[in-house]
């Protein structure tokens, strides 16, 4: 910088000092020292003549008044809905899903499907049932006529767990001398899972509790197994023929909730078991269903049935017995039975497939534990 800025900067300083010893604000000095870096920091002091010419710039004035609104902008377009083109478009697309079993068209069961059409194919269609509720499950359309629904499956992912965490069937709770009923899962209206994974999980619609059938088939299909291999997979297969539903309400859940309760300490052994429904055959046999229990379980059991709601000796209550009834006098029905009550007699004997790993003579094979229980109406 030039002389001159330098006698610039000392008359600045100068007039602060001025200002400060006259008790003016402090402002005042301020000013003026901005105005010295302002001038400064220009290339080659070019500031310097506006300072000489205009003076000092001073402070910063109040805010002025608020001026007028500007002009409205242009209207954009319009965004309301096309309730006729919406309509149009649901009406396209009900045209062309006119089969039976889709999603714009449930139909009430697999049944009905099947008596439509012939020929359908096993696999997931959407059905509703009796109070509206829509939902995907897998029909079988093959077996003894075809037209089955698959509203249930029982599968067992910790037989060491006993009524823990998946024991959706017997008890999540734990074993218990005082929560009898146990989770209720036979008879309430609780839903769970996918039909597609049935053999992986726990399985059960609101079919199961709303819909009005005469007979149900019953497959044992192993853990895991792909949905397009269920039917190909199930090495026990079987149903009732004598259309027993309808004397309990048409679905298991008013058979369990309004004539055979699941309760332990509530029913007498021999005396209260439930029902024991002739089965027909549609893979395998009472023979080679015994062959896949031990001795000391075949002793206890009649093949060729299935039957409900069952009395151990400790009055534990068991929901089903797949292909068997239990003898007369004969109340181990830990073991060929499943869905236990929270309190069984003793804690193996608690959860989905209650007893059926128990040593000592009285463990199953383990192809019927390694495999999920289904269950479907027709």
């Amino acid at each position: 910088m030039n002389g001159f800025l330098t006698l610039v900067s000392v008359t600045l300083l100068s007039l602060c000092a001025f200002a400060a010893s006259q008790a003016q604000s402090n402002s005042v000095c301020e000013t003026l020292l901005t105005s010295y870096e302002s001038i400064c920091s220009s290339e080659d002091g070019a500031a310097l003549p506006s300072v000489i010419s205009h003076g000092l710039q001073g402070k910063r004035g109040a805010p002025g008044q608020k001026g007028e609104p500007g002009e409205p902008g242009r209207t954009g377009s319009s965004a309301e809905i096309d309730y006729e083109q919406v309509r149009q478009i649901i009406r396209r697309m009900d045209e062309e899903n006119t089969d039976l079993g889709t999603i714009m068209h449930p139909a009430t069961s697999c049944k009905e499907i099947k008596h439509l059409d012939d020929t359908s194919q096993n696999g997931l269609y959407f059905l509703q049932d009796l109070e509206g509720n829509v939902f995907r499950t897998y029909c079988d359309m093959i077996t003894a006529g075809g037209g089955w629904s698959l509203v249930a499956s029982v599968h067992e992912n910790n037989l060491k767990g006993r009524c823990t965490a998946g024991d959706r069937w017997s008890s999540e709770q734990g074993f218990s001398t005082t929560r009898l009923h146990g989770d209720g899962f036979w008879e309430n209206r609780a839903t769970h899972g996918s039909a597609s994974s049935a053999s992986s999980d726990d399985y059960k619609n609101s079919g199961y509790f709303a819909m009005n059938a005469t007979d149900i088939m019953v497959w044992q299909v192993p853990d895991d197994t792909p949905m397009t291999e269920f039917e190909s997979s199930a090495f026990l297969k079987y149903h009732t023929r004598n259309g027993f539903m309808s004397t309990y309400g048409g679905n298991l859940a008013s058979l369990f909730s309004r004539h055979y309760n699941l309760k332990a300490k509530q029913y007498r052994k021999y005396l209260d078991n439930g029902p024991a429904i002739p089965i027909a055959w549609d893979r395998g046999s009472n023979e080679e269903l015994l062959r896949l229990y031990p001795t000391k379980v075949k002793n206890e059991v009649d093949a060729g049935y299935v039957q409900f709601r069952v009395i151990n000796h400790e009055s534990g209550a068991f929901a089903l017995c797949p292909g068997v009834k239990m003898k007369s006098a004969k109340a181990n029905a830990e073991h060929p039975c499943i869905g236990s009550t929270s309190f069984a007699g003793h804690l193996i004997y608690c959860g989905d497939f209650a007893s059926r790993d128990h040593q000592d003579g009285w463990n199953l094979n383990s192809l019927l534990i390694d495999s999920v229980v289904m269950i479907f109406y027709r």
